[in-house]
């Protein structure tokens, strides 16, 4: 529960979500991790953060290693691409 975790008053219940998408096909480079809200009305970007000290998650697959970080930019999260090259 995401109330408890954040020790939170409030019902936060409603703030959770789950996404999936391909990465396989990035180009190497640096990528930020954010989320754009928009209706015909509104319209967002939401950029992950963490303040909690993410450590760096790296896992390798189809010839590219994958690394997640916390940046010194606000604390953004942010998605390294590599190609591997016969390493």
């Amino acid at each position: 529960d995401l109330s408890d975790s954040l020790q939170s008053d409030y019902d936060l219940s409603g703030a959770c979500f789950k996404a999936e998408t391909d990465i396989s096909s990035l180009e190497s480079g640096e990528y930020e991790i954010k989320v754009v809200l928009s209706t015909d009305d509104y319209y967002d970007i939401y950029y992950f953060t963490d303040g909690r000290s993410l450590t760096n998650e790296t896992f390798e697959k189809d010839g590219k290693r994958f690394t997640l970080k916390v940046s010194a930019d606000c604390n953004k999260i942010k998605l390294n691409v590599e190609d591997l090259v016969n390493e």
